[in-house]
């Protein structure tokens, strides 16, 4: 998402990294197997610490196109963003009126708007 317009009329962007008014919702259960899945990316990773089984662990897990010699640390951070994504909802709050709108389930185009039971002091 680039641009998000709010039922106000309020255009919301999300181009600045890391955004003020968006955000994620990750339910207990879907962060443990984030977390469970973080610990197995890192055991794997170690495991395939060599040339071609690192390779192989690698295209197995992205594509043909994702850099071999990618920093570990590059490696773990995509497969963990990767995985977030896939768990978590995306959460966008409007400054103009406090509207909350949720994603409706993970990866999904569609949101679930929530207005604020009050109005003052929103920002």
């Amino acid at each position: 998402m680039s641009k998000f317009v709010c039922i106000c009329g309020n255009v919301i962007s999300d181009v600045v990294y890391p955004s003020p008014s968006n955000g994620f919702l990750i339910s207990e259960a879907s962060l443990a197997a984030f977390i469970a899945y973080a610990g197995s990316v890192v055991a794997e990773l170690r495991q395939a610490d060599s040339g071609e089984s690192r390779s192989e662990w690698i295209r197995n897990r992205f594509n043909v196109e994702y850099p071999i010699d990618a920093s570990d640390a590059e490696v773990v951070e995509d497969a963990l963003c990767r995985r977030f994504s896939e768990l978590s909802m995306a959460a966008v709050r409007c400054k103009a009126c406090g509207r909350l709108h949720l994603q409706a389930t993970p990866g999904s185009n569609t949101y679930d708007s929530f207005a604020p039971d009050r109005t003052d002091g929103i920002q």
